[in-house]
């Protein structure tokens, strides 16, 4: 039994990790792509081989991160299902402490948005409120996610 238990554990790590990568190099795109936004309108790029570029990107990171989170899902269904995998991987008391904690991580994440987007508007001009409005809740899960991925893989 303890095999299966480690093995849906790396499993389940595997996809953490596959649905991470997927999101940081999205979230990283999308920053990029706003800051060069009036690059991209001025130069018509949106039209040109390199903003099909971004767009086919964006796409794609977008499914591996649809992909990565319904197998999460179907892993989770299958943990809740067999007793012993639920009692190991999910009800267990390290398992709701790395939660616990990981919000933590997620919260100060959030908090921290709105002040990095103030110093990076004395390097380049943001005058979309809405851009901060959405960033900082995406942070904030990200911060999360990464918290809770990073103290599951010790």
């Amino acid at each position: 039994m303890a095999s299966l238990i480690e093995e849906t554990d790396r499993r389940q790590q595997k996809y953490w990790k596959g649905f991470l990568i997927a999101f940081f190099l999205l979230m990283v795109l999308l920053v990029v792509r706003h800051l060069f936004g009036s690059v991209f309108r001025e130069h018509d790029l949106n039209s040109r081989p390199i903003g099909v570029f971004v767009l086919v990107v964006s796409v794609a990171l977008l499914i591996a991160m649809v992909i990565t989170l319904v197998k999460l899902g179907q892993l989770k269904g299958k943990m809740r299902a067999d007793p012993r995998l639920r009692e190991a991987l999910i009800d267990s008391e390290l398992s709701k402490l790395h939660v616990d904690k990981s919000w933590k991580a997620g919260f100060i994440g959030a908090a921290v948005t709105p002040f990095t987007f103030v110093l990076l508007s004395l390097l380049h001009p943001i005058d979309d409120p809405l851009l901060v409005a959405f960033w900082t809740p995406i942070v904030g899960s990200g911060a999360f996610l990464v918290s809770l991925y990073l103290r599951n893989s010790k």
